[in-house]
Protein backbone atom coordinates (compact mmCIF):
# COMPACT_ATOMS: atom_id res chain seq x y z
CA UNK A 1 0.00 0.00 0.00
CA UNK A 2 1.45 3.24 -0.96
CA UNK A 3 1.62 6.24 1.51
CA UNK A 4 -0.30 9.37 0.62
CA UNK A 5 2.14 11.82 0.64
CA UNK A 6 1.43 15.33 2.76
CA UNK A 7 2.51 18.41 3.64
CA UNK A 8 4.55 19.56 6.87
CA UNK A 9 1.87 20.88 9.31
CA UNK A 10 4.06 23.68 10.07
CA UNK A 11 2.84 27.34 9.24
CA UNK A 12 3.57 28.22 5.43
CA UNK A 13 5.55 25.31 4.73
CA UNK A 14 5.34 23.45 1.46
CA UNK A 15 7.64 20.92 2.02
CA UNK A 16 6.48 16.81 2.43
CA UNK A 17 5.67 15.90 5.54
CA UNK A 18 8.05 12.93 6.03
CA UNK A 19 7.97 12.68 9.66
CA UNK A 20 4.80 11.41 11.08
CA UNK A 21 5.01 12.82 14.45
CA UNK A 22 2.42 13.73 17.82
CA UNK A 23 4.29 16.83 18.61
CA UNK A 24 1.39 19.86 18.10
CA UNK A 25 2.40 23.45 17.51
CA UNK A 26 -0.47 24.10 20.57
CA UNK A 27 0.15 21.07 22.66
CA UNK A 28 2.12 21.91 25.85
CA UNK A 29 4.63 19.84 28.32
CA UNK A 30 2.18 18.75 31.32
CA UNK A 31 3.34 17.64 34.40
CA UNK A 32 1.33 14.53 35.47
CA UNK A 33 3.65 12.84 38.18
CA UNK A 34 7.45 13.09 39.31
CA UNK A 35 9.57 13.92 35.95
CA UNK A 36 7.00 12.94 33.91
CA UNK A 37 5.13 15.19 31.43
CA UNK A 38 2.96 14.55 28.41
CA UNK A 39 1.19 16.81 25.78
CA UNK A 40 -2.28 18.03 25.79
CA UNK A 41 -2.49 16.93 21.55
CA UNK A 42 -0.67 13.66 22.17
CA UNK A 43 -3.87 11.55 20.79
CA UNK A 44 -3.31 13.69 17.36
CA UNK A 45 -0.90 12.78 14.60
CA UNK A 46 0.88 15.70 12.69
CA UNK A 47 3.54 15.41 9.25
CA UNK A 48 6.16 17.76 9.40
CA UNK A 49 9.54 18.08 7.45
CA UNK A 50 12.60 17.03 9.10
CA UNK A 51 13.77 20.54 9.59
CA UNK A 52 10.01 21.63 11.40
CA UNK A 53 9.96 17.94 13.51
CA UNK A 54 13.55 18.54 14.68
CA UNK A 55 13.02 22.48 15.54
CA UNK A 56 10.05 21.32 17.85
CA UNK A 57 11.83 18.75 19.57
CA UNK A 58 14.68 21.28 20.40
CA UNK A 59 11.94 23.50 21.48
CA UNK A 60 9.84 21.45 23.59
CA UNK A 61 13.48 19.86 25.33
CA UNK A 62 14.74 23.11 26.10
CA UNK A 63 10.88 23.51 28.01
CA UNK A 64 11.52 20.03 29.96
CA UNK A 65 15.05 21.09 30.97
CA UNK A 66 13.87 24.20 31.79
CA UNK A 67 11.32 23.48 34.30
CA UNK A 68 13.21 20.55 35.17
CA UNK A 69 16.20 22.91 36.62
CA UNK A 70 13.67 25.56 38.67
CA UNK A 71 12.62 22.64 40.64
Amino acid sequence: MKRNKKNCNFPNCQREGSEISRLSLDGILIPSGKKTYSFSDAYKKFNYCKDHHDKLMEQIWNMATVKEDKK
